[in-house]
């Protein structure tokens, strides 16, 4: 099961229990607002590393500067970023496919769902709160007309 599934898998079971879509549009937003961060800055290494191998080339073609040392240097920032690119993308995955994040998904939407209920709870007290002062004012003001 992939992260996707399993993240939809996750948020359909407590919101059906809890009946919030705005709180699973919400994670989703968050969840696709931070992935497509991940995708600019990803775009964003694609262009550093585009911009390198112009520089090569154009060092190279255009100035015939053939200085190893300075294009060695060049072509291991390269090869580091793209290195270090890859491994974000690895531990990414790793992340998204482990036990971990999915018993941090449900923790978290455990907590979401616990704190729904407390508010449903505070606001079912407080409306019985509410009916019990409204019935004793109106038996007050039965009492107080019964007198007339």
């Amino acid at each position: 099961m992939d992260y996707n599934q399993t993240l939809d898998k996750c948020l359909n079971l407590v919101f059906h229990s809890i009946g919030s879509s705005t709180i699973k549009s919400e994670i989703n937003d968050s969840i696709t607002t931070t992935l497509a961060q991940r995708n600019e800055l990803l775009e964003k290494l694609d262009c550093y590393e585009k911009s390198f191998d112009h520089m090569i080339q154009n060092q190279k073609l255009d100035f015939g500067i053939d200085d190893t040392k300075t294009l060695t240097s060049l072509q291991n920032l390269v090869d580091k970023a793209k290195s270090i690119s890859t491994r974000i993308e690895s531990l990414e995955s790793e992340f998204l496919n482990s036990k971990e994040f999915e018993d941090e998904i449900k923790l978290n939407l455990e907590k979401i769902n616990n704190s729904t209920r407390n508010k449903l709870k505070e606001i079912e007290k407080d409306t019985l709160d509410l009916r019990s002062s409204y019935i004793g004012k109106i038996t007050k003001l039965a009492e107080f007309n019964s007198f007339d």
